[in-house]
């Protein structure tokens, strides 16, 4: 069975949306005594838990599972490919496979660090774990300057990024997957048409 775009889609989601709510179940143990749980999961459910009432950090973490699955709905119903297999749909485009792989790869660790840091603050308020995520960050930097600046926003920015490496350096696409067979032609069936022969009249 191919993997699919949609199989990538939803495991990426689920694994996004467990994120904080794993913070959350083990903010009832003593694992966090020290720090504040509720800021790493506000800020790995940002900008849903912007919505969310101050201070409960049930309603941040669900916000998170609602706005991973908003996205994950909007993506089934406006993406053309949601069906394809992983590998013809990153040949639509010149250099998708390279490209598509490096990007995931690279918002795929962005965000790990950025939760392992975020965890790490969350049990002791004093760690230096986030400045691991700033080689990591790139242009996005310049977000720190901002007044705005929060950490979610930092942590939004990763896959953005992707995004933007996905989008300007995937090349043209292109007409044709080049790893799709070539369709078979239907061949014709029954015995053989007789065309009628004119009649030589007599002079």
């Amino acid at each position: 069975m191919p993997f699919r775009v949609r199989h990538l889609a939803t495991a990426t989601a689920l694994a996004y949306a467990a994120a904080p709510l794993t913070i959350y179940g083990l903010s009832f143990t003593d694992m966090f005594d020290d720090g504040s749980p509720q800021s790493a999961v506000r800020a790995l459910t940002y900008p849903a838990s912007l919505a969310a009432p101050p201070g409960n950090m049930l309603a941040c973490a669900l916000a998170g599972l609602l706005q991973a699955t908003a996205v994950l709905t909007l993506l089934r119903r406006r993406s053309g490919t949601w069906a394809e297999p992983i590998n013809a749909f990153t040949h639509h485009y010149r250099r998708g496979p390279l490209i598509f792989w490096w990007a995931y790869g690279y918002a795929a660790v962005y965000f790990t660090v950025a939760f392992w840091a975020l965890f790490t603050t969350a049990q002791n308020s004093e760690s230096m774990a986030a400045i691991w995520l700033m080689p990591l960050m790139g242009p996005a930097l310049l977000l720190m300057a901002l007044p705005f600046s929060t950490g979610g926003l930092l942590i939004l920015a990763g896959p953005a990024q992707a995004w933007l490496l996905w989008r300007l350096l995937r090349g043209r696409h292109t007409a044709t997957s080049p790893t799709a067979p070539p369709r078979p032609q239907p061949q014709p069936t029954g015995p053989p048409a007789h065309r009628p022969t004119g009649q030589r009249t007599a002079g």
